[in-house]
């Protein structure tokens, strides 16, 4: 279990957000122009467009939802457990510092 928990803190960490619709939109228009830009390369729009994919794909975070099933929600729990402890524990310190009767 310990391992389950620390291999999806890792996985958490990790992951980058989504691309949002316009940011991949203007990347694609960056890409086209700079191939068009390349007099080397002459491209049928389909050739282009094709070329302009495959770079984006390999540059661009494939981002993917989680689909949590009744296992690894309890990795989720275990993995933010101590997270949640620490941070609740460090409230009621400091309380306990400003108000000794709590």
């Amino acid at each position: 279990m310990e391992n389950q928990v620390q291999t999806l803190t890792s996985y958490l960490w990790s992951r980058h957000l989504p691309i949002e619709p316009e940011e991949l939109q203007r990347r694609a228009r960056h890409l086209e122009k700079k191939f068009l830009e390349n007099p080397d390369l002459s491209q049928t729009e389909e050739k282009l467009r094709g070329a302009v994919l495959h770079a984006l794909r390999k540059t661009t975070y494939h981002w993917q939802e989680l689909s949590y099933t009744e296992g690894l929600s309890l990795v989720y729990m275990a993995a933010r457990l101590d997270g949640g402890f620490a941070a609740v524990s460090r409230a009621f310190h400091e309380i306990r510092a400003r108000n000794p009767a709590f």
